[in-house]
């Protein structure tokens, strides 16, 4: 195996005449062969030299998806440096946010040197503590011959922010070991064939954009089509018309967008989507009945359902984890309810009001997986508990937070704070501990609230949130709430916030003491698009909340 990212791109793109593809929401932008794309990053990197940069310094990247972007990337390994692409914000609240939100991670990360595109060079005001600062497009007028480098399998390849979905974003630490074992073990789960073609809309900054999106491509001599996130949020047919207009063989994004292209398909027309082998779905939790909604709105235009592909993962272990059997049944596990919040057991049932979860496949080549009790004692089949990792790909830690590394690596181990179970080794994730709903002395999962919520037509698909607040008076110390997003009118969403409020009790076996329902674009998300329960929680608490509509009582 390849051990550094530098040997890969030296012994596989350098010579690569397929070509890497930069998309916009409707069109190909510009097309050229990877190993004109490998050129260009050297070019790049020779200028990061006469810059000044050296062996084990970082360098963040903060820009749109283009082709200078890509090519800057690429270009920082090659002169040893570190990769720190910055997050860019999914909704900007204000301009003084994304400023301090970008000043705070540029002094995490250590970075000596910010390379930056030009839109956000309008919008960026540097600080003076802030590190050098060059153009994006200047690397690429650079007469600077590149000297050649030694990497070693163990230096820093990528500092990697976490989502911040449940705690203040972290920066993962990856070595070119972690993700060049990562990649092959994706390499030999995906079955890879002759003919792939692979596209991506995903962010750059989150670990499935960067290690799948583009140095999966990029290391494995596939074609790609690369198009930014804004290309897919702001008109999510993209997708499919581009996967239809590509004859692309793998895709990859998270649950919520699933939702979004099958809405998107219902109203399509003249799309071929025979040619889709591997559809992923992970970053996210995975529901089932997202997954049939896209199903049946693909198939009609030649989708295989057996193309979908759920799978777990996350950023400390470079990104991927489990993955089924390409081309296999998606296989599910209904099981009570009721159980599994009480015993914490999954017990198969038919019961119309079980809890369907997808079976999220087996550890991939070279991953150690386990499932521990709270005192670490391994559980058996269908016992829920913490789900431990162990391998190659696993990060080196959290750069400059040691104890949150010490909680997080013991004795080799990953502790996720993800809950789950096993079935004959295959993987079923139930959540996350720190997400969840304690009510009445229930373990109520939060996806099954916002899911349920989902249902009702006018909440918007990956915009609900659910969390419990403490009650100030009545039986019990803790109370349901569910707030959303809808395009409704203010008369229309008071009628949906009380659909809502009926159909979680029906569901979960528990009502909401209040729905709320907001405006598009309000509920606190992460810069991959995650939401962010606890923040979400404490803005209800604050009274920073704005509702059309409501149902139920105040806290």
């Amino acid at each position: 195996m390849t051990a550094t990212l530098v040997d890969r791109l030296e012994t596989i793109t350098a010579d690569c005449s397929e070509t890497m593809a930069i998309l916009d929401s409707e069109r190909v932008i510009e097309e050229l062969p990877w190993a004109q794309v490998y050129q260009n990053a050297r070019e790049r990197a020779g200028h990061m030299q006469a810059l000044g940069i050296s062996p084990g310094d970082r360098i963040a990247v903060l820009g749109f998806t283009s082709r200078e972007m890509l090519e800057t990337i690429l270009a920082i390994p090659l002169c040893g440096a570190a990769i720190v692409i910055l997050p860019l914000p999914m909704r900007l609240a204000s301009h003084s946010a994304f400023i301090e939100q970008t000043q705070s991670r540029l002094a995490a990360s250590g970075a000596s040197l910010l390379v930056i595109d030009a839109f956000f060079a309008s919008q960026y005001e540097p600080g003076p503590d802030d590190p050098q600062t060059v153009p994006m497009a200047d690397l690429s007028a650079s007469s600077n011959k590149l000297e050649d480098v030694k990497v070693s399998p163990r230096d820093l390849a990528v500092l990697q922010f976490t989502s911040g979905s449940t705690a203040a974003p972290r920066a993962v630490r990856l070595s070119h070991a972690a993700i060049c074992s990562n990649l092959a073990s994706i390499h030999d789960a995906l079955s890879h064939e002759n003919d792939d073609k692979v596209l991506s809309w995903l962010p750059l900054y989150h670990d499935m954009g960067l290690i799948g999106g583009l140095f999966f491509p990029a290391t494995s001599a596939l074609p790609v089509s690369i198009s930014a996130p804004q290309a897919f949020l702001s008109r999510p047919a993209m997708w499919m018309e581009a996967m239809s207009e590509r004859k692309a063989t793998i895709t990859c994004a998270p649950n919520f967008a699933y939702a979004l292209a099958a809405r998107a398909l219902r109203r399509a027309t003249e799309l071929d989507l025979s040619s889709i082998r591997i559809a992923v779905c992970g970053a996210e939790p995975v529901s089932i009945s997202t997954f049939e909604n896209f199903i049946d709105a693909a198939t009609p235009f030649g989708f295989r359902p057996t193309s979908v592909l759920p799978v777990y993962g996350l950023a400390e272990a470079t990104l991927a984890v489990t993955f089924p059997s390409p081309l296999d049944e998606l296989h599910t596990d209904d099981v009570d309810r009721s159980v599994l919040e009480d015993d914490r057991a999954a017990v198969p049932t038919d019961s119309s009001n079980a809890k369907r979860l997808v079976a999220l496949g087996r550890p991939l080549r070279g991953v150690a997986l386990r499932v521990v009790d709270e005192s670490g004692a391994d559980l058996g089949d269908r016992e829920v508990g913490e789900i431990l990792i162990a391998g190659a790909g696993l990060m080196d830690g959290y750069d400059r937070h040691p104890r949150e590394t010490e909680l997080a690596l013991r004795n080799g181990w990953l502790h996720t704070g993800d809950l789950g179970y096993l079935v004959d080794g295959e993987l079923f994730v139930c959540g996350r501990k720190k997400d969840l709903i304690i009510v009445g002395g229930r373990n109520i999962w939060p996806e099954d609230v916002e899911e349920a919520a989902q249902r009702v037509s006018g909440v918007r698909a990956g915009n609900a949130i659910a969390f419990s607040i403490d009650k100030t008076s009545g039986a019990g110390s803790e109370a349901l709430v569910l707030i959303a997003e809808t395009k409704q009118t203010p008369d229309e969403a008071r009628m949906t916030a009380t659909t809502v409020a009926t159909t979680v009790k029906d569901h979960v076996g528990l009502a909401p003491r209040q729905v709320l329902l907001l405006e598009p674009g309000t509920l606190p998300k992460t810069s991959s698009g995650k939401v962010q329960r606890n923040l979400c929680r404490q803005q209800y608490l604050d009274g920073q909340i704005v509702p059309i509509a409501a149902h139920g009582a105040s806290s």
